[in-house]
């Protein structure tokens, strides 16, 4: 098994990891923040949509 180590859990870390095959690949992701935001909810937040929904902790 290869492993990949992704740094940064932004956009393009986070759409990498989930593109790599399990079965292939060992990944692991290193962020200096401990919770990784979906930007795009930013706007529904705005306009009162929940905010529990625009972030997820890093770690598994």
């Amino acid at each position: 098994m290869k492993r990949v180590l992704i740094i940064g859990s932004g956009d393009a870390g986070v759409i990498l990891a989930n593109h790599l095959d399990t079965r292939e690949f060992d990944v692991t992701i290193v962020d200096k923040s401990e919770l990784h935001y979906y930007q795009p909810w930013f706007l529904y937040v705005a306009f009162k949509g929940s905010r529990r929904k625009i972030w997820k902790p890093n770690a598994d």
